[in-house]
């Protein structure tokens, strides 16, 4: 006789427990794990019925770098003292797998305003980058390299970011060259990782702020999701 064509495929069933452990009891939470599979069109059960914790989902603040940890710079420092903290930050050994490739940028209050990076320092070095925006978007709605290489010549881009470096460095400040965050580069340090890998991926973000309210208390970057999820796969049992 044929198998039916609308029968359960061979799968993990996860069967609650009845009797659940309060909450905030210390205990942890169990699920029944049982495998199926079909034989003489019938589904069985495997006898080897066992109890597994669940696991809770991963949060952006298990992962993130703490806010005291991070390096910072103060909006009043010159473009000079951000160049060599950055450097700093980028060759401390003791910082995390993945070396710092940004300076948050703090108010007087202390309070996390902006970030700073190497594209924010090249930026610096022409100002007239600013007069037209975000030259990738064009490449991303079919406007080619010809296109792109029209408008650095018309602006004049790319001639004399070079010229006066010193003299730039010494006078520009943090707060003209720094970049402000849009909306979509924040996010709550309980919401789970799965939504942080949404907004880094969608967003093309290479770090979020970390927020408990409405103060900064975190960065959640690329290379940290990455190194954790390199880590989750190393603990793989493929065969």
């Amino acid at each position: 006789m044929p198998k039916p064509v609308n029968l359960i495929p061979p799968r993990r069933l996860w069967i609650r427990r009845r009797r659940r452990r309060r909450r905030n009891s210390g205990q942890p939470d169990l699920a029944l794990v049982a495998s199926s599979s079909w034989e003489n069109d019938t589904l069985q059960f495997d006898r080897n019925i066992v109890w597994k914790e669940k696991m809770d989902p991963v949060t952006v603040d298990q992962v993130m770098i703490p806010l005291e940890q991070y390096p910072t710079i103060s909006e009043d420092s010159l473009l000079f003292e951000s160049v060599m903290a950055l450097e700093k930050a980028h060759c401390n050994e003791r910082g995390p797998s993945y070396k710092y490739r940004a300076l948050l940028v703090t108010d007087g209050a202390g309070r996390v305003i902006g970030k700073l990076d190497h594209i924010s320092v090249l930026h610096a070095l022409e100002p007239e980058f600013q007069d037209i925006g975000d030259i990738s978007m064009l490449t991303r709605h079919g406007l080619g390299p010809s296109f792109v290489r029209n408008i650095t010549r018309d602006f004049d881009l790319l001639q004399k970011p070079l010229d006066d470096i010193c003299k730039k460095a010494g006078k520009l400040t943090v707060r003209k060259i720094m970049h402000i965050p849009a909306k979509s580069e924040y996010i709550g340090q309980g919401a789970t990782l799965n939504e942080g890998i949404h907004q880094l991926v969608l967003g093309r973000h290479q770090s979020l702020l970390v927020e408990n309210g409405d103060r900064v208390v975190g960065v959640l970057r690329l290379s940290d999701v990455y190194h954790y999820i390199l880590e989750v796969m190393q603990k793989c049992d493929i065969t």
